[in-house]
């Protein structure tokens, strides 16, 4: 049996909490807390790649061939996609309903999903948003594409530490221009063919670097130099993350860098080896079963909690806070009702359609807070 990293259920947990937290704040009032957890989207990149490997990687260099692993992917990550466009459908078309003057034509609309449900961006072919039903399918676009590259080379028996560093390396680089670039076409970002452009090279440079970096991580965890590090508690880890997202808001690519290309790689390597067990485990395990629905579904629903709030007039009655608290619980709560009644029936039901096997977490398993158990599959 393979061994689980809960620690690492509870850093994602926090993570997608974080992400959630950004996007409510700054959509309710304008000025979003933990304003840096934006990063937080190449801290699941890197534990997805940490992950991956631990689960995939010595099939993939022995028997599982890179059709078995795209359909382990693809029931893994799309149900909750799935889920996701409905609900921002969903919402856009009872905005048409109640805001004529801000209605959608059916056909966008149509667009929109049927691009959805293959997560490419829909401005390459419609002028607006890339993923206007639901946001965070944009990282899992990338997410994918680092999964089936990732497969690729590992079929292809190229997945040295020599090809892991100039991957992370050229995708650094790219992460280097795009900072500059970006700095041109703010205004427009995610509108127009430049801003696209801009929009590709920023998420192939992230993932790139995330994620290949979290592969190497998993393959050098008992190297002595990743031994050295002190284990943190997940708790800590945990702090730490926070903590790194609510630095007071400003601007700075050096900040950037050093906290995903140094820090969260720390944070991640010293949480590797924390035996973590007990309530502390059950706690990383149900945050990191949490986690994915709540990354994939908190957008959809954030829109839809305060338009209704606003059509009830509880905005006018509530402090911003109650709005946000409210909004935030609302997606916990779907999240979870998501997770537990439809994401898992669904994956089994997929898996057995398309003749595989289910992977991700199930709610309600055994104790995976076990040191040897069956691995734990992210988000992303």
């Amino acid at each position: 049996m393979k061994k689980h990293f809960v620690a690492l259920d509870g850093l994602r947990g926090t993570a997608a909490l974080s992400v959630a937290i950004l996007h409510i704040t700054g959509y309710v009032n304008g000025n979003p807390a933990l304003f840096h957890a934006f990063m937080a989207v190449g801290f699941f990149f890197m534990l997805s790649g940490f992950v991956v490997a631990h689960a995939y990687e010595q099939r993939l260099l022995s028997d599982m061939d890179f059709m078995d692993f795209a359909k382990r992917r693809v029931v893994r990550l799309w149900p909750l996609i799935v889920a996701g466009l409905v609900l921002g459908a969903c919402y856009l078309l009872a905005r048409n309903h109640l805001q004529p003057t801000h209605a959608v034509t059916m056909g966008y609309l149509l667009a929109a999903i049927a691009f959805g449900l293959i997560l490419v961006p829909l401005n390459i072919a419609v002028g607006g948003d890339g993923y206007p039903l639901d946001l965070p399918a944009w990282s899992l676009f990338f997410e994918m594409i680092a999964n089936l590259f990732y497969a690729f080379l590992c079929r292809r028996r190229l997945i040295s530490g020599v090809v892991l560093a100039i991957i992370i390396g050229c995708s650094l680089l790219a992460r280097l221009v795009d900072s500059h670039l970006e700095r041109w076409d703010m205004v427009n970002h995610f509108t127009n063919r430049f801003a696209l452009e801009i929009t590709f090279l920023n998420g192939l440079s992230r993932v790139g670097f995330g994620f290949f970096l979290g592969v190497a991580l998993y393959r050098y965890r008992n190297h002595r130099f990743i031994r050295r590090i002190p284990q943190l508690h997940s708790m800590v880890a945990s702090l730490l993350l926070v903590l790194l997202f609510a630095v007071p808001p400003f601007s700075s690519n050096t900040y950037d860098l050093i906290v995903a290309g140094l820090v969260m790689p720390v944070i991640l390597a010293a949480s590797t080896h924390h035996d973590t067990q007990g309530l502390e485990g059950s706690i990383c395990e149900f945050s990191g079963w949490l986690s994915y629905p709540l990354y994939v579904v908190h957008y959809p629903v954030m829109f839809a909690a305060v338009g209704a709030f606003k059509y009830l007039g509880l905005v006018d009655r509530l402090p911003e806070i109650a709005i946000e608290v409210l909004t935030l619980v609302c997606a916990i709560i779907v999240a979870y009702l998501l997770g537990k009644f439809y994401d898992q029936p669904a994956r089994a039901w997929l898996a057995a359609r398309i003749h595989t096997k289910p992977s991700g977490p199930q709610l309600g398993a055994a104790n995976t807070a076990q040191p040897a158990i069956t691995a734990v599959r992210k988000n992303s």
